[in-house]
């Protein structure tokens, strides 16, 4: 079994929690902003970039989580390319 790898459920199970978890922040910020600038308030626009964040976050932990490929700590940003 490698860490980190196709077969490390623990791994997968732990980063579909933290994507679930980080999905939900992302909604509740996404949402927030919307709400607002909707009553026309300027809302501060950094609440709408975490949301964002957030969901780019969430949508690379649930990748791996589901098909187990592309793990977050092996980008190729790590590797010294």
């Amino acid at each position: 079994m490698e860490l980190n790898g196709k077969d490390d459920y623990l791994a997968r199970w732990i980063h579909g929690i933290c994507a679930f978890i980080l999905g939900v922040i992302s909604i509740s910020l996404l949402a927030l902003t919307f709400l607002i600038t909707r009553n026309g308030l300027r809302g501060p626009l950094v609440l709408g970039a975490g949301g964002v964040g957030a969901a780019f976050f969430s949508f690379r932990l649930a990748r791996y989580a589901i098909t187990g490929r592309h793990n977050i700590n092996e980008s190729y940003m790590w590797r010294g390319k």
